[in-house]
């Protein structure tokens, strides 16, 4: 050690003219450490006065995520409108499809119905009206996420799932949620088509692939959902760990907007209302 080296937490960074180098303590390494591993460079090796690290190299074995990263303040704007684009397109599809298949074309109630099968007409609207009216919200969701994208400055954030956490969480929330929601109850209405107009065997046999398609597109979401965002070596935040949860944590951020006025308020008692009225109409099919 000479009166030249400053000292930091017992460890040295050396100077030379103008230009710091990067000494033993930046790398987490003490002096002997980094002799003994022959990482010095410039004069020979136990003269203390030596260059250290001339030019630093982090290769995976030295990198650390946690105090280095290759992320940069960006504005992600623009890649967080495409990926409510990436829903709010097939959405409006679904949408178009679901009115002739699960509206226009429903099967009309007659008087030698049995009770399943009057149940079973009734659901199939009901799956069409779940299915139309999910892809609306999912594509109104997107719609304002998209435009105040545009319309308002942002501020910089590292990735584009912390642009959406801080100012549009319940938008893209909702905007998962209702776009699968419609899709799946899309799927489960092309089986009930097909039983009514193939007959049961048929029926049986694209309903079964329908709940098939459905669950196996459920477990991919799930693991997609527990990835969460962030470094993809060091996964930060979740919004929920599978869909379960993402739809308890929306139903929690739609009451929280009981207090931006009437209309929540309105739309939450008309949602229980007829949770209410679905529940009595089963009932009353059977009685």
């Amino acid at each position: 050690k000479t009166p030249q080296e400053p000292e930091t937490n017992g460890e040295y960074m050396i100077l030379e003219g103008n230009e710091s180098h990067y000494g033993a303590n930046d790398v987490g390494l003490s002096f002997r450490e980094v002799e003994e591993a022959g990482t010095l460079t410039g004069r020979e090796k136990g003269n203390p006065s030596s260059t250290l690290l001339d030019e630093r190299e982090a290769d995976d074995a030295n990198f650390n995520p946690t105090t280095s990263t290759s992320l940069e303040l960006k504005d992600h704007s623009g890649a967080a409108a495409g990926l409510f684009n990436n829903m709010r397109t097939p959405a409006a599809l679904i949408l178009g499809a679901t009115i002739p298949l699960g509206l226009l074309m429903a099967p009309d109630l007659e008087e030698g119905d049995s009770p399943a099968m009057i149940l079973l007409k009734k659901t199939l609207l009901l799956l069409a009206m779940s299915s139309l009216l999910s892809e609306i919200l999912a594509i109104t969701y997107a719609t304002v996420a998209i435009n105040k994208l545009s319309e308002l400055q942002h501020h910089r954030t590292m990735t584009v799932a912390d642009l959406i956490e801080n100012h549009f969480e319940l938008a893209w929330i909702g905007t998962n949620i209702h776009f699968l929601l419609g899709l799946f109850t899309f799927g489960l209405l092309v089986g009930f088509r097909a039983y009514f107009k193939y007959g049961e065997p048929a029926g049986k046999i694209i309903g079964s692939l329908s709940v098939a398609a459905i669950l196996q597109a459920t477990s991919f979401v799930n693991e997609g959902i527990a990835m969460g965002h962030g470094d993809i070596d060091n996964t930060e935040f979740q919004f929920a760990n599978n869909l379960f949860m993402l739809t308890m944590r929306y139903i929690r951020l739609v009451l929280c907007r009981v207090k931006k006025g009437p209309l929540p308020i309105i739309s939450i008692g008309l949602y229980l209302y007829s949770t209410i009225l679905t529940v009595l109409l089963i009932v009353d099919t059977y009685r």
